[in-house]
């Protein structure tokens, strides 16, 4: 056993197991294009597309009620056939799901229970690995809506891939739509992340086509959405302490949702421009930048909002203020007022919790060991010691597995 970990070899092994490996990626990838082929010859919808982190390159793998989850992989089913003048939201949404139970092998793996926004299925597990697909049925946005984003500043780069979703009521079962535009907030993560990236890129593709030859025979075979910049790395880091933090505690409802994570991280890494930093240093750099934010909870928050010059959150009057950047009318924080500001509450506690050094060169002690586990996972940070062949200094150490409880001693 060895008797040093050091920061490098931990994080290497933390990230091979919250990343979705190449040979799940491709299953992802088949059940995705089978549905896809299905929906696009059965349905009113005539473009789907990824949307989410797998769309982003961000994707972890969940966390829920004290283990690892199955993956969640987000699908646009998108038609350009119908408007929202032309058909109501509910309609088209039930033509979705009867297209999808005419397809037998996709009908067994419908959902009996319907989503706020979307269907859902079901794929069993390989290798105990699951996958949950939410299929999001859509129109295009109507030109009136477009404009207006446009009007409001955004470039129509971004404005122009905005569509209307169906959006149910969960106390009413009434149905409306609901403005939204995944592939410009794709689009503009991407635009952000395009610098990072680049200095990581040819490394990362040769080591992926070494080690995955019998998947990848060259290395322009192997997918961007396998590559990950620091930026993307930071994003993963926050969502899975974030789903660690939270998990089974009375404020779980409450916890930060991916997107306001993943939009935050960006904008600080596109203002910082820290195009060279290393995973550890951009960490560092925008935990303590959101750290700056957390004096807003307080009551003199007035006078601390205009020293914050760049207004990553911002809270006013009228409450809390997070914008989507391709839909300046979309204020992702805009519930953060409720419950005596339960979300913001959540959200700035967690931040304050954040240790933005991640340094662990040296610690190799049972504390350190038990320490990361909370922060990340038991049953993750167990395997990475386990394939580093590491052995936290203590009499005795217990490792759980993700199956069964079980000692081992030293």
């Amino acid at each position: 056993m060895k008797n040093q970990l050091t920061s490098k070899e931990f994080f290497e092994g933390l990230f091979e197991q919250l990343d979705i490996t190449p040979s799940q990626f491709e299953a992802a990838k088949q059940h995705y294009e089978a549905i896809a082929a299905h929906l696009s010859e059965d349905s009113l919808c005539d473009d789907v597309y990824v949307q989410g982190s797998f769309a982003l390159g961000t994707v972890i793998r969940p966390f829920r009620k004290g283990k690892d989850a199955d993956y969640d992989l987000d699908v646009v089913c998108q038609s350009s056939k119908v408007s929202k003048g032309t058909i109501k939201p509910k309609d088209l949404k039930d033509t979705v799901r009867d297209s999808i139970l005419r397809s037998p092998p996709h009908a067994r793996l419908l959902d009996s229970e319907e989503g706020r926004r979307c269907w859902t299925l079901n794929y069993a597990a390989r290798n105990d690995v699951g996958f949950h697909m939410d299929i999001l049925p859509c129109v295009v946005e109507s030109r009136d809506t477009v404009q207006k984003i446009k009007v409001a500043g955004l470039a129509p780069v971004y404005s122009d891939t905005a569509i209307a979703i169906t959006d149910r009521d969960k106390l009413t079962g009434s149905y409306e739509w609901f403005s939204s535009n995944p592939r410009g907030l794709a689009s503009w993560f991407r635009d952000i992340n395009a610098p990072y990236l680049s200095t990581y890129e040819t490394k990362q593709r040769e080591d992926f086509q070494q080690r995955y030859s019998h998947l990848y025979a060259s290395v322009e075979d192997v997918p961007n959405a396998l590559l990950k910049s620091p930026l993307q790395r930071v994003v993963q880091l926050l969502k899975r302490q974030r789903d660690c933090d939270f998990d089974g505690k009375e404020n779980e409802k409450y916890k930060p949702i991916s997107v306001i994570i993943t939009v935050l991280v960006s904008q600080i890494a596109k203002n910082k421009a820290a195009h060279y930093a290393s995973t550890a240093e951009l960490y560092e750099l925008i935990v303590n930048e959101l750290k700056r934010y957390v004096g807003l909870l307080g009551n003199d928050y007035a006078h601390l909002s205009p020293r914050l010059q760049e207004s990553y959150i911002f809270r006013g009057r009228e409450g809390w203020r997070i914008l989507n950047p391709v839909d300046p009318f979309e204020n992702f924080a805009e519930r953060w007022h409720e419950d005596d500001h339960a979300r913001a509450r959540a959200f700035f506690d967690w931040v304050a919790s954040l240790d933005a050094r991640f340094n662990l060169d040296g610690l190799d002690t049972s504390t350190s060991f038990e320490t990361l586990q909370k922060r990340f996972g038991r049953n993750i940070v167990t395997e990475v010691y386990q394939q580093k062949d590491f052995n936290p200094r203590r009499q005795e150490v217990v490792y759980l597995s993700s199956a069964h409880p079980r000692p081992y001693h030293y």
